[in-house]
């Protein structure tokens, strides 16, 4: 999130945006990345459990992630416009479920919204914050294709490092003093 971590609102939902799947991109998305004959071949797929073809789950999960990441540079500037500092995201230490619960077709355009449902201090990393979130994709008919729960870090604005980390950190910077205190920890 491009917020600082202060002022991520829990449950405020960040639509994404949308994206129609068009049968050449499907088949091109598949013959690239996940060869299935039910994502290649529309007249094999008709044979499958699908019915016909359609879209890779991997594809409906990078068209969300590249909107994730579009809408997240979108805010930044939106801020800077307001004359405000954007907060500073950081890197996502995994992803906690992700479900597929219904085949993306050629045609439907999918709707994909973020929402943050928690959030926390880190307890590994000083300055940092978890926050847990939901990526939600919904189809023209208002189903959801695609959930998923993932984990972000997103930086304190207003942390301050602790007095004994700093002169800690001071210490390890005098020369030799440093290798012994790195050898005790």
């Amino acid at each position: 999130m491009t917020r600082w971590f202060e002022d991520i609102t829990i449950d405020e939902a960040f639509p994404l945006g949308s994206h129609t799947f068009g049968a050449d991109e499907i088949v091109r998305f598949g013959r690239q990345y996940d060869p299935q004959y039910f994502h290649l071949d529309p007249d094999q797929a008709s044979h499958s459990h699908f019915g016909g073809l359609v879209a890779s789950g991997w594809h409906t999960v990078v068209i969300g992630h590249r909107k994730m990441v579009d809408a997240l540079g979108a805010e930044e500037e939106r801020l800077r416009g307001l004359g405000q500092e954007p907060g500073v995201s950081g890197p996502s230490p995994g992803v906690n479920r992700m479900d597929f619960r219904a085949p993306v077709r050629p045609g439907d355009t999918v709707s994909y919204t973020l929402t943050v449902t928690s959030k926390r201090p880190s307890n590994s990393i000083p300055g940092w914050g978890l926050l847990f979130n939901s990526l939600d994709a919904v189809n023209q008919h208002g189903e959801t294709v695609y959930h998923a729960e993932l984990v972000g870090f997103s930086k304190l604005r207003d942390y301050r490092m602790p007095l004994r980390l700093r002169v800690l950190g001071a210490l390890t910077k005098i020369p030799g003093l440093g290798k012994l205190l790195a050898q005790r920890s």
